[in-house]
């Protein structure tokens, strides 16, 4: 007899029964008015669960690496510097994200499992100043959570613009985009959420509109 697969892995998660029933229902139709009360839902919801009220919010169908890449291509440009604390394989993916596009990486190598410490990141940056840091706040390869509040602290302090992977962590465990500074981050529907794979979403600050010249 077939039994359903059980996913023991760190994800995609089980997605709860009254998920899948909900995917069952008739499609909205996106050009309706319907379409928009739903998109204006989703993402006033996942500004709640980014605790951001200054962010704009964009949905991506793609991975969550679709994400990180969106935000590598849409911040930076080829050769600007960035910094990397390395501590496990998915911080590994930003620093692997930055050099396809052409950025400078500069790193800070940890034994993985361990966590990143902010005064090698002040220390770093100091050292060699750089346009930003790429954060990984839960690195599911080794099940440890990141300081980011106190990373983002020092990158801030070093004039450095703050990118956060927050994939298996938004929902999980506390992040607070507006408290702590941040400057775009890039979640997933496929783990803490325990929604279908498939779709990435970012907040980052919503633009100026320039006021009347003088």
């Amino acid at each position: 007899m077939d039994r359903p697969e059980i996913i023991l892995a760190p994800g995609p998660t089980p997605i709860p029964p009254e998920v899948l029933l909900a995917q069952g229902s008739p499609l909205v139709y996106h050009r309706g008015p319907g379409f928009g009360r739903l998109m204006r839902s989703v993402t006033q919801h996942l500004k709640e669960l980014y605790r951001t009220e200054t962010a704009e919010v964009l949905l991506f169908t793609s991975s969550g690496t679709g994400g990180l890449e969106s935000a590598i291509q849409n911040c930076f440009s080829p050769g600007d510097e960035v910094l990397v604390p390395l501590a496990g394989y998915f911080s590994d993916r930003w620093r692997k994200l930055a050099e396809a596009y052409g950025l400078t990486v500069r790193s800070i190598e940890y034994e993985w499992g361990t966590k990143v410490r902010p005064d090698d990141v002040a220390a770093a940056l100091a050292e060699h100043p750089v346009k930003a840091v790429l954060l990984t706040q839960s690195e599911t390869s080794t099940g440890v959570i990141q300081p980011i509040e106190d990373l983002a602290r020092v990158a801030r302090g070093a004039g450095a613009l703050v990118i956060a992977d927050v994939v298996s962590s938004l929902g999980a465990v506390p992040f607070a985009f507006d408290a702590w500074g941040i400057d775009v981050a890039i979640g997933g529907s496929q783990k803490a959420l325990s929604a279908s794979p498939g779709i990435a979403f970012a907040a980052s600050p919503t633009p100026r509109t320039p006021g009347p010249r003088r």
